[in-house]
């Protein structure tokens, strides 16, 4: 979502440098190039896959990288599930 995309690019540029993608393949792939990105922040909700499904397939050690859920939706089955996968944060949409 083009929003939060300048959202999180306000708050993080120009200190950090930002890739913004829309499907989880496109994560993956760079992932799986050794790429090491410090954090990533995933909507549940994503063109190709859910994000649960995109920090399922990131490799179990993540390479030191933070993993932080963003949702408009969530329900007290999908906080569970963001707990058990123990995933670093989690920020409810719309974020100001």
């Amino acid at each position: 979502d083009e929003t939060i995309r300048l959202s999180v690019s306000s708050y993080l540029s120009p200190e950090f440098e930002l890739q913004f993608f829309s499907q989880g393949s496109e994560v993956l792939r760079l992932i799986n190039n050794h790429v090491k990105p410090h954090l990533l922040i995933c909507d549940l909700r994503l063109d190709d896959m859910d994000g649960f499904a995109l920090i399922d397939a990131i490799p179990r050690r993540r390479h030191g990288m933070a993993i932080v859920l963003t949702s408009t939706s969530a329900t007290i089955e999908t906080l569970l599930q963001i707990i058990d996968r123990k995933v670093d944060g989690y920020l409810p949409k719309p974020f100001n």
